[in-house]
């Protein structure tokens, strides 16, 4: 199977699937309409970073004219700053509904909040309108759509990450893994999940993890998160996963960020462990 088989985005037509196996013939025109064109976030140790780079860690995020170094809603500490991800043109081309800008996400390390900004997908499934306000705060994720920012001065927070990394976006092909609700599991046989898992591993990224695009790669169950004022599943984004950050969250935890209609500002926030 080549990837001209596929209809994608200039950006990641150089890219291709391997074979469909034999015992999945009948399965290949479900796998190409299932590819979503995405990228991962390679991390890599950094002494500094440039304009326009994406990073985690560090001390100095983009931030606005005047604009205050957050607080944890909770202790009143200063956050810890986390990571920022340039959503280019060429990246967010093929997310639905995404705009261009700049995402950034903080954190607590003394409190973590509980299960509001924090939530396992499960718990996600059953929130109402009570878990938007704190659930999407602008104290844990920023989101500036079409600002002229800059690096702002450094700032030494003790909750800041002790490192600095660049997060590069590489192009990738995404498939659901078995578990994400939209794979119709129960239609497969055992053999069938062994060999599809074995055939596309490269395309469910269980070991980046972080990535922006595509499908979670969900270490625990594939629930969607759902807005409950639309009442519909919001769009998954970016993750953030342990892989090559060696950034850990407690149990070995991993960050999936989803946006409803595409809007930022507002994202819901889940974590799972593996």
């Amino acid at each position: 199977m080549t990837v001209m088989e596929l209809v994608l985005p200039t950006t990641h037509q150089h890219l291709t699937l391997p074979d469909t196996p034999e015992s999945l013939k009948e399965r290949k025109g479900w796998i190409l309409s299932s590819v979503r064109p995405a990228w991962l976030l390679r991390a890599s140790d950094s002494q500094k970073v440039q304009p326009l780079e994406s990073f985690l860690g560090g001390d100095s995020p983009y931030r606005a004219e005047g604009q205050p170094w957050p607080s944890c809603p909770h202790c009143k500490r200063e956050l810890g700053f986390v990571m920022q991800v340039m959503l280019t043109q060429e990246v967010v081309e093929n997310i639905p509904n995404m705009k261009p800008g700049t995402f950034q996400f903080w954190n607590c390390w003394y409190c973590v909040p509980k299960g509001d900004a924090y939530a396992d997908a499960r718990e996600l499934q059953t929130f109402d309108t009570d878990f938007l306000p704190f659930g999407a705060s602008r104290s844990i994720v920023r989101w500036f759509e079409d600002q002229n920012l800059g690096f702002g001065p450094p700032h030494k927070s003790e909750q800041n990450l002790p490192f600095l990394k660049v997060l590069t976006p590489e192009p990738f092909l995404s498939l659901p893994a078995y578990f994400d609700e939209r794979f119709q599991v129960e239609e497969w046989s055992e053999d069938e999940l062994s060999d599809y898992d074995d055939a596309f591993m490269d395309a469910l990224n269980s070991e980046t993890i972080s990535q922006v695009g595509g499908y979670p790669s969900w270490i625990q169950d594939g629930v969607q998160p759902k807005n409950p004022v639309a009442d519909k599943n919001a769009e998954f984004v970016i993750a953030l996963g342990t892989g090559d950050t060696d950034v850990f969250w407690g149990d070995t935890g991993f960050y999936y960020f989803f946006a409803a209609d595409g809007d930022l500002a507002e994202p819901f926030v889940l974590e799972q462990t593996r």
